[in-house]
């Protein structure tokens, strides 16, 4: 199976001084392993914990992805030298409240991808695999990184068109999954994760500036079609998270989050949100992008989020589900983007989410995953 993965925002896969010199197919197989771990968990099958130290004795992923015990069931080959790219400088975003974040250089452009099914698993890997990159090319991304900006994709084939999946392939793909123990709470579901896409209109003219990034950094990436806008909504994203108001008395906190005192959010904040200081580093369970075009001659651009709200740290008579919720209504809130992104940058936006509602009926999960690869 032979692809092209045309870049949206930067592609990040790093090495051992955390820069992206060349792409690393390790940091591609790492991010397709994870897509497909999220979806087996999702579908009632087995996932094994990769943090844990036991020796996984043949759950559906490793059975895909290979383990200690046993070796992956294809060959995969990511090549820049006979595609087009380009690489990106790192970016520096110090906002004035002391916010700071420091985007590394990563790869725009287009790639070859070639996957090539071992030892008698041909079949099943090109019956597999390409519902599980369409799914990821379609509503989340690729390579490391994804929660500040980085890996959204898109997956061409050889003629350069859209690669298409019927929702046989999506069928086959679910009905191939076995049931097993239930995964931990730390690790991804794709049952309990949501999916939002953010539409922007820039007909009155695409941004020039953002606030603490330089200008001449900003307009290198606006060059590259991509606006390194992550941060600033990153910054808001804790911010709903946070029983506090804004000095412009724009209601930050979620609704339903709103009757509690910060210390009772803090965990939940940290643990979603991720945390960068401190003994108790961890990552973000929510995925933001940059924003990038989707129709330049409409002057419509566009921001991905995605992810999932971990069960521990949530207050008691509150639930993932209804923080989800939350979150689909105040992305509407065209207000909420003017702050987040400034005032003079929003014509008008529309949003598109999807998330699991029932996650009792396994046929509207089915619909769900079917709807995420299927549809843009």
């Amino acid at each position: 199976m032979n692809y092209i993965v045309r870049t949206k925002t930067p592609l990040f896969t790093g090495d051992v001084e955390r820069k992206t010199t060349a792409i690393r197919e390790t940091g591609i197989i790492g991010s397709m392993r994870w897509w497909y771990e999220a979806l087996v968990r999702g579908n009632g099958g087995h996932a094994c914990d990769p943090t844990l130290k036991d020796k996984c004795e043949g759950c559906d992923a490793c059975n895909v992805f290979g383990s200690t015990n046993a070796a992956r069931t294809f060959y995969l080959r990511f090549d820049e030298k006979s595609a087009k790219s380009t690489g990106t400088k790192q970016i520096k975003v110090e906002i004035d409240d002391g916010a700071r974040w420091y985007l590394p250089a990563g790869k725009m452009g287009e790639f070859n991808l070639s996957i090539v099914g071992l030892r008698g698993k041909k079949k099943i890997v090109e019956s597999y695999i390409p519902v599980l990159l369409k799914l990821m090319a379609n509503w989340g991304g690729i390579g490391a990184k994804n929660y500040i900006g980085y890996g959204v994709f898109e997956l061409l084939d050889e003629q350069c068109t859209a690669v298409k999946i019927d929702d046989l392939a999506v069928g086959k793909l679910l009905g191939s999954i076995s049931s097993g123990k239930p995964g931990t709470l730390k690790v991804p579901s794709l049952k309990k994760m949501f999916f939002c896409k953010v539409t922007f209109d820039f007909s009155s003219g695409l941004p020039d500036t953002a606030l603490g990034i330089a200008d001449r950094d900003f307009q290198r990436c606006k060059s590259q079609k991509f606006l390194p806008y992550a941060a600033h909504f990153r910054r808001q994203l804790r911010a709903l998270f946070r029983a506090s108001s804004d000095t412009s008395g724009y209601p930050s906190v979620l609704p339903c989050l709103s009757r509690f005192e910060d210390s009772k959010l803090w965990s939940l904040r940290h643990e979603t949100i991720g945390e960068a200081r401190g003994q108790s580093r961890q990552g973000s369970k929510i995925a933001v992008s940059h924003i990038y075009p989707v129709d330049e001659e409409k002057f419509l651009w566009e921001m991905r989020i995605w992810g999932y709200i971990p069960d521990q740290q949530i207050p008691a008579g509150v639930d993932d589900t209804i923080i989800i919720a939350d979150l689909k209504e105040r992305f509407a809130d065209e207000a909420f983007w003017r702050y987040c992104l400034g005032n003079r940058l929003i014509t008008k936006h529309s949003v598109r989410f999807r998330y699991v509602k029932n996650r009792d009926d396994y046929e509207e999960y089915k619909t769900f995953v079917t709807d995420l690869v299927l549809n843009l």
